[in-house]
């Protein structure tokens, strides 16, 4: 199962990189896996396992301008067919509440 969340940052794309990559790597349970600067791509693992596997975060910059990025965040959860408990929303939420936090700081 795939979701997709959508958040708009203030900040120009290079800026909105280090926001989502310092952000991403403090979220406990998550190792990343892949960054690519040029194309503005993450991806992280959910450390711990689930009966659904393991949970796959990405998340992909684009510039809306020279101020504003749009990240596009990607939840898979490889075993799962749906989201009764909204696990994917609770995901996507940590890294949402982090990238906050980070911006105002």
């Amino acid at each position: 199962m795939r979701k997709v969340f959508q958040i708009t940052i203030p900040l120009p794309k290079e800026k909105c990189f280090k926001l989502v990559n310092k952000s991403g790597s403090e979220i406990g349970n998550w190792r990343s896996t892949f960054t690519d600067k040029r194309n503005g791509l993450f991806e992280w693992k959910q450390g711990a396992l689930t009966a659904t596997g393991a949970s796959t975060i990405q998340a992909i910059l684009t510039a809306q301008g020279d101020n504003e990025t749009s990240v596009e965040v990607n939840i898979i959860k490889p075993f799962q067919l749906w989201d009764p408990a909204r696990l994917c929303d609770r995901i996507f939420r940590k890294l949402e509440k982090a990238c906050l936090r980070n911006l105002s700081s």
